[in-house]
């Protein structure tokens, strides 16, 4: 019998995590680090909305920083946990910055140490 464990999450890998979301906060773009840090395969995240994974505690504080991001044209640091595949969540550093040319805002997100 084989026993599925959850993955360990990879905090040694520095590569940011990068999306992109539209206006109404879906994940419209990302790139391999969601999986390789997040565990999280592409087609379990694209087209979800990008606060669903953010920890309950830290979403009115995401919201408003990309809320900020949108209104002020200017990147917007902030902080908050992310969920990882395995329901765990880990501290992640972001940067969102509203691109008005595509109507979207680019994330881009380091692992907390």
């Amino acid at each position: 019998m084989t026993q599925h464990l959850p993955a360990i999450p990879n905090t040694d890998s520095r590569s940011p995590l990068c999306a992109t979301i539209n206006l109404s906060g879906s994940i419209i773009t990302l790139n391999a680090a969601w999986h390789e840090q997040l565990g999280w395969p592409a087609e379990g995240l694209l087209e979800t909305i990008f606060v669903t994974h953010v920890y309950p505690d830290d979403l009115e504080h995401v919201i408003s920083a990309i809320h900020l991001a949108v209104s002020n044209e200017q990147p917007v640091r902030f902080r908050c946990r992310y969920s990882h595949y395995n329901n765990s969540y880990l501290p992640i550093n972001w940067q969102a910055h509203f691109k008005l040319d595509n109507l979207c805002i680019e994330l881009i997100g380091l692992l907390a140490r």
